[in-house]
């Protein structure tokens, strides 16, 4: 896509015959933009790119990056992807040669790690983040599906997930990258350009909790998340708590106030070991309640609190049974996805590229959770399942198309209490839905709702069931897809 004098095939030899790198910087130069260069290291094109021989590709590799480096004026940096390792790249060389020509530029770790010189950002494709507040991170993923191409338009997530994305990643202490593929002409379909002026409304508003903040004091939890700035916090409650009632541990420091940017007059109380929020159920917001903390100190010195309380979720090894699947014997359809098995591996398969130093997820092993599967029940499963770890968006359940009105359902194998219920979708196509409980002769509805993506509810008097269903009512016309399914 730009001038090489290095290679015989760029966009100089299309009907184009101009710069498109050249043109793309001059004009964000003009309009004040930073501009980073997406570079694919691995160039299956050209000739020199040959494993047994790496040298010529190195030198052309070296050649091509400088080129971009020193004819288009100030780069900010380079988003480095294709898995470099493959051709065992001089990656020092090329960064001394990167910083030489543009000092301070900043590049993620996908060419060598994040241990090279210069400024270096974690990448975990497609999914979220871990709270990482000692060096930088970005979450990147697709605002429809999970293909970088333009997908006709399939699985569009809602504004509401898309939010969700940003407001975690803020509060994990990490950056997001909402991408999108372009039609065949390079504009922006209608829906996918819809999602993105939602998102700047809704960043007109609550912005100041986004912006210029880090992630914390808190750290993320079921309950929502937290960021800082000076001597603010802002707590983003996601969850649902129709009590009207909130609890998280408590603070170094005393709050002077506190207001609800989402509207509402939030009462709260310190104590010893709490800080104790009070809000009209009627004043909670979607996709979440954005509360602002004043504090007599800096928000900034408080060393990060643990909120996750580590409870097993009482679905682990539950059975799960659903009205339709468009795939029952694979990962993408399959019900038996949305609930974890103590006989799974835990460990997250990493996507191409990826240098996300998250190897295991740390799966409840106890074996005295849920149903005791067979040694062939537990083959069969893990044939379903596949070795990705539960929440990837290659593993899900999908009701067929013309189930008009979808559920799933999980048997705990004996009668559980719980008071809290987390649900979640891939894309938020979900737009009515009840949660009902099984009495021995009919289902019993305990709670309904008109969206869930992703949906934590605590619920206001605790339950007692087997089994425990979603029954979906209405979709926005595409049949949704569910991750998770947990009881607690």
């Amino acid at each position: 896509m730009f001038d090489n004098p290095h290679s015989d095939y760029d966009v100089m030899i299309s009907p184009y015959k101009k710069d498109i790198c050249k043109e793309l910087s001059d004009a964000c130069h003009k309009a004040g933009l930073p501009i980073l260069w997406y570079y694919l290291t691995g160039d299956g094109y050209d000739e020199r790119f040959d494993a047994s021989n790496p040298e010529p590709y190195h030198e052309y590799f070296y050649n091509s990056v400088e080129i971009l480096l020193t004819r288009y004026g100030k780069i900010a940096g380079i988003w480095w992807d294709g898995g470099s390792s493959k051709m065992n790249m001089p990656v020092e060389e090329v960064y001394r040669m990167m910083h030489k020509h543009q000092p301070g530029l900043i590049s993620n770790g996908r060419l060598a790690g994040v241990n090279t010189p210069g400024l270096k950002f974690e990448t975990p494709e497609q999914r979220m983040g871990s709270f990482n507040n000692s060096r930088p991170w970005e979450t990147c993923a697709v605002i429809h599906d999970s293909a970088w191409f333009w997908n006709g338009g399939k699985n569009v997530k809602s504004l509401n997930i898309c939010l969700r994305m940003l407001i975690d990643c803020a509060g994990g202490d990490g950056n997001l990258l909402l991408d999108f593929g372009p039609s065949a002409d390079g504009s922006v379909e209608p829906e996918v350009k819809q999602r993105y002026l939602a998102m700047g409304d809704w960043l007109k508003k609550y912005g100041e909790s986004i912006y210029k903040t880090r992630g914390g004091p808190y750290k993320p939890g079921h309950w929502g998340v937290s960021t800082r700035r000076d001597d603010t916090i802002y707590l983003h409650i996601t969850q649902v708590w129709p009590q009207g009632r909130f609890t998280l541990p408590a603070l170094p420091g005393k709050v002077l106030s506190c207001k609800a940017l989402t509207g509402g007059d939030p009462k709260f109380e310190q104590t010893e070991d709490h800080l104790i929020i009070t809000m009209d159920s009627k004043d909670h917001a979607s996709p979440d309640t954005i509360l602002e903390l004043t504090l007599d100190r800096s928000a900034m010195d408080i060393i990060p609190i643990e909120t996750l309380v580590s409870e097993p979720s009482l679905t682990m090894n539950a059975k799960v049974a659903a009205s339709s699947s468009i795939a029952p014997d694979s990962q993408k359809g399959s019900p038996e996805t949305v609930v974890n098995y103590n006989f799974e591996s835990g460990k997250i398969t990493k996507q191409y590229g990826e240098d996300s130093d998250e190897s295991e997820l740390h799966i409840q092993k106890d074996t005295s959770m849920g149903i005791l599967f067979s040694a062939e029940d537990q083959a069969r499963i893990k044939r379903k399942i596949g070795s990705n770890h539960r929440g990837h968006f290659w593993r899900h359940w999908k009701p067929k198309s013309l189930d008009s009105k979808p559920w799933i359902e999980v048997d705990m194998g004996r009668a559980q209490t719980f008071s809290k219920v987390e649900i979640r979708e891939l894309y938020g196509q979900i737009k009515a839905y009840e949660l009902q409980s099984w009495d021995g002769e009919q289902w019993q509805t305990f709670y309904e709702g008109e969206s869930v993506g992703f949906l934590f509810v605590k619920l206001i008097e605790p339950i007692t069931a087997q089994r425990v269903r979603l029954q979906i009512n209405k979709t926005s016309g595409a049949s949704p897809s569910l991750v998770s399914f947990d009881l607690f």
